[in-house]
C-alpha cells in the first residue's frame, strides 16, 4: 500500500484510511504524532477523514470554500464582535471590583494595625491603673 501524500510503501500498523475517499497514509503525513495516533480508537480511526475531505465538508456547510476564504455572514462577525466587546467590558469591571477589593484589604490592615497598637496602649494603662488601686487600697488599709 503506497501513502496519498509521500507516495512510499505504508508498514502495517502506521496507516490510517481516509474514510471518505478510501485512501492510506502514513499517520505523519496524515499530521499526526505518533503518540496520539497509538492512542486514537479503532472507531475514530475508521471515522477519520483527510485535509481534503475536511476542507469539502466545512465547504459544502458554507463555512469555508475549497481556497480557505471564509464566507460567513457579516451578522456572524457582528455578533461575534459584539460578544468580544461585552467580555472585554465584564473583564474590565471585574479589574475594577479587583482594584476596590484590594484596597478596602489594604485600609482593613491599616485599621487592624492601628486598633492593635491601641488596644496595646489600654492594656498598659490598665495595668498601671491596676497597680495604682492595689497600693492605693493597700495605703487605705494601713491609714
Amino acid at each position: 500500500m503506497l501513502c496519498a501524500v509521500c507516495n512510499d510503501d505504508i508498514f502495517e500498523n502506521d496507516d490510517i484510511k481516509c474514510s471518505k475517499y478510501i485512501e492510506y497514509f502514513h499517520f505523519s503525513c496524515a499530521g499526526m504524532r505518533e503518540v496520539n495516533f497509538r492512542k486514537l480508537a479503532k472507531l475514530n480511526k475508521d471515522r477519520w477523514c483527510c485535509g481534503k475531505c475536511k476542507t469539502t465538508t466545512v465547504s459544502n456547510m458554507g463555512i469555508i470554500q475549497a481556497n480557505d476564504s471564509f464566507v460567513g455572514s457579516n451578522e456572524t462577525l457582528s455578533d461575534l464582535a459584539e460578544s468580544v466587546k461585552l467580555m472585554s467590558k465584564q473583564f474590565d469591571g471585574f479589574g475594577t471590583q479587583l482594584l476596590d477589593v484590594l484596597n478596602s484589604i489594604k485600609e482593613l490592615k491599616e485599621e487592624n494595625k492601628s486598633l492593635r497598637e491601641n488596644n496595646c496602649k489600654l492594656y498598659v494603662d490598665i495595668k498601671n491603673l491596676t497597680k495604682k488601686v492595689n497600693f492605693l487600697e493597700q495605703k487605705s488599709i494601713i491609714h
